[in-house]
């Protein structure tokens, strides 16, 4: 569903006008609210009051008659007839109001009677009536007080009257007419210009005096109106001849009648119905007042607005960027805020050109419709096609001569428009050659348009080389196969070649071994020499002098002798059991690295005892040179472990220090040091104070075959055999270090525990 819209202008005068008209509304309504109830209970407060007042005033001058007729009648039995029928006289004439008096006898009997003025009946005439019928005697001769009457037509004066009727002496009664005209005078005089309708109801509801408009007196009995039931709660409206009245009541005991006060209710009402014109005409005023300045104040707001539009538009279209600024700060907040986003999407505005022009690639952007009108090129697309951007924006794609077929251009259309689409065709330039082109496409949206992009590859050359690249393809396919064959041939050769050499290399390996071990037996060998030479030795000498003790005993024997011959024992068989225990310490120690070097047994040995072990057995090799073999390791280091390629490993490295490290020296130290890593690691180095190594053969001094001494002792088999036991048996790492002239350290990092099994036999 489309929202209309609307113009600011006609937007800010419906919104003022709204607004004003909702606010006098709401103040009208409240105004309205407050106000009417309260004219309801002033008017209600006021009909009460004047009802009130009515009451009181009638009952005030009925009272004073009452008053008088009370001294009239305790005054009848202490005066003679005569005097107290002038009595009668003199008082009627005298007392406003009163038309006449009649003295009753118990009988009924009027035997005494005072006319007032207005009297239009002779005394003779009354004297001798008989009111015994009437209900106002009867009832003071039943209750004995003062009584007064219903609205009624006198039988003597022919007036409507009321009759009041107090006792008097010797069961006689003092009856007093007072013409209704009279009572409607006082209550006249007491009406105030504005005052409310009043109407007075008898007993029986028959409305005796009424002011203003409303029922007829004497003519309407209002006895079923509610206000006239005995209720505990007085009503405060009525309901009469189709309008609504506020009602005001009081009730006269005297005569029992009710008087009430009546002024219209709701916009009957002159105070309700001017307050609610009032409010009228407010809303009047305030509409025409907003719709006479909604307009003003709508182009005071919309001016700085409008400029910002126009200049919003302005820049839209290229124009300058001269934001305006006006008097009210969120509309300069507006415009500066427009101001900035507008240089931000200038700049990518330019940053995309940019971008879009840089492309190495050749693209254009068209319309999704049937169309397919251009929106844009990049360089590359003119460089490759021919024509200036100026040319091809704007204009259709069936209108730019660019694809040979206007069937294969629209099914591409289609599959673009559909999905993005990647497809080799032919395009032409502008000067008419053609071009084979892989395009791929991507349909989006933007600005509400819905554009595809064309990306654009020249793929003649290529397509070109590939045809060229098959044509060698094939003639390369026919000189591998006549390669192949030669090749083969080859690689038989070289595959002896590798397998003679292989079996040349483990000769050596075996030979390097040997040789080892023919260097530790002689140094064995010179070592046991001595001891076995020292035993062999004592022995003899004891024999020598066994021979010349058994001599001495054919000549006889003498203590002396056998003395000295014990000695001689004694002391042949220390120096014999000292020199072959040397000799068995030798043995044991040959037997343990000659075990432990042919073969890779793993166990859990001390490293300190395999060290000694091993410094044991080289000992007589290091006694024949100058140079110091030092041991630095702790006896607490353990290790589960391979201790033959160990012992190898350090064989191989003294033999190398003695070989290379000391040449033309005639003194030098070899060190073995030990020490537990923090992360558990057995540092295990091989240092000499020699010549060192020279930085160009550090770094191959572990190959296999690479040796300094070819020829002269040097096999450059020891350190790669090292190497390898290692880094494939012992699982861990060999570093050499060295600085020419300070001597080699050769660093190995050793697990605990090594893995099993071995990495590498």
């Amino acid at each position: 569903m489309r929202i209309p819209e609307w113009k600011l202008r006609s937007f800010i005068i419906a919104i003022t006008v709204i607004t004003t008209l909702i606010t006098v509304l709401l103040v009208g309504v409240s105004v309205l609210l407050v106000r009417l109830p309260a004219i309801e209970r002033e008017n209600e407060g006021e009909v009460q009051l004047h009802a009130s007042e009515y009451a009181a005033h009638v009952k005030l001058m009925l009272g004073a008659l009452e008053s008088r007729l009370d001294v009239l009648g305790g005054t009848q039995a202490r005066l003679p007839p005569a005097e107290f029928e002038a009595l009668l006289e003199q008082m009627a004439r005298n007392t406003r109001g009163v038309l006449a008096l009649y003295l009753v006898a118990r009988d009924g009997t009027v035997v005494a009677a005072g006319l007032g003025d207005a009297a239009e009946t002779a005394r003779d005439d009354i004297l001798g009536s008989d009111l015994s019928a009437t209900p106002l005697f009867r009832s003071v001769l039943e209750h004995g007080e003062r009584r007064w009457s219903d609205v009624y037509l006198s039988a003597i004066s022919g007036q409507v009257t009321v009759g009041l009727a107090v006792p008097a002496s010797a069961g006689h009664v003092i009856i007093t007419e007072v013409p209704l005209a009279n009572v409607l005078d006082t209550v006249r005089t007491l009406a105030r210009e504005h005052a409310p309708r009043l109407w007075v109801l008898d007993s029986r509801g028959e409305v005796v005096v009424e002011l203003g408009d409303g029922p007829q007196a004497g003519r309407t009995n209002l006895g079923a109106l509610p206000v006239f039931q005995r209720s505990a709660e007085k009503p405060t409206k009525l309901e009469f001849g189709g309008r609504h009245y506020h009602v005001g009541m009081a009730y006269s005991d005297a005569l029992n009648w009710r008087f009430l006060t009546l002024t219209p209710a709701g916009l009957e009402n002159p105070r309700i119905r001017g307050t609610v014109l009032s409010v009228l005409l407010a809303f009047g005023v305030a509409i025409f007042v907003s719709v006479l300045l909604s307009p003003t104040w709508a182009r005071q707001l919309a001016a700085p607005l409008d400029r910002i539009v126009r200049q919003a538009r302005d820049t839209a279209r290229g124009g300058n960027d001269r934001w305006p600024r006006g008097r009210i700060a969120e509309l300069n907040a507006l415009s500066g805020d427009l101001e900035a986003m507008a240089v931000v999407m200038r700049e990518r505005e330019e940053r995309f050109f940019a971008i879009f022009n840089s492309a190495p690639s050749p693209m254009v952007v068209t319309q999704a419709d049937a169309r397919s009108t251009c929106i844009d090129v990049n360089t590359a697309w003119c460089a490759l096609f021919g024509w200036a951007r100026e040319e091809v924006v704007g204009i259709q794609g069936d209108a730019i001569a660019l694809w040979p077929s206007p069937a294969e251009r629209d099914a591409l259309f289609v599959r673009a428009a559909a999905d993005s689409v990647q497809a080799e065709t032919r395009l032409r330039r502008r000067s008419g050659e053609s071009v084979l082109c892989r395009v791929s496409t991507r349909r989006f949206s933007a600005a509400g348009l819905d554009l595809i992009v064309w990306v654009i590859e020249d793929v003649t050359e290529m397509r070109r080389m590939e045809d060229e690249l098959r044509a060698l393809n094939v003639e390369l396919e026919q000189r591998v196969v006549a390669r192949t064959e030669a090749l083969a041939a080859t690689n038989r050769s070289l595959q002896q070649a590798l397998a003679d050499l292989e079996h040349t290399q483990r000769e050596l390996v075996r030979a390097e071994n040997m040789a080892a071990l023919g260097n530790l037996v002689a140094g064995v060998a010179h070592e046991l020499n001595t001891p076995v030479g020292n035993a062999l030795m004592a022995i003899s000498t004891l024999q020598g002098q066994t021979s010349d003790f058994r001599r001495a005993m054919q000549a006889g024997l003498r203590r002396s002798d056998l003395d000295t011959l014990l000695g001689d024992i004694d002391q042949a068989t220390d120096i014999s059991t000292r020199n072959l225990g040397r000799a068995a310490e030798l043995v044991t120690s040959f037997k343990q690295v000659a075990v432990d070097q042919a073969s890779s047994q793993r166990r859990r040995f001390a490293l300190a005892e395999v060290i000694d072990e091993i410094a044991t057995t080289l000992r007589p090799t290091l006694r024949r040179t100058p140079y110091a073999l030092v041991l630095d390791v702790p006896d607490d280091i353990e290790l589960d472990s391979y201790p033959g390629p160990l012992g190898q490993t350090l064989t191989n490295m003294i033999n190398n220090a003695l070989l290379h490290a000391f040449e033309d020296r005639d003194h030098g130290r070899i060190l073995i040091s030990a020490r537990k890593a923090a992360d558990g690691m057995i540092e295990l180095d091989v240092s000499d104070d020699g010549k060192g190594i020279a930085a160009a053969d550090l770094k191959r001094i572990f190959e296999p075959f690479f040796t300094t001494r070819m020829g002269s002792g040097g096999t450059g088999l020891g350190l790669h055999i090292a190497y390898n036991a290692v880094q494939n048996v012992l699982g861990g790492t060999i570093e050499a270090q060295s600085t020419p002239g300070a001597g080699s350290r050769f660093a190995m990092r050793l697990p605990a525990r090594a893995p099993s099994p071995p990495v590498s036999a």
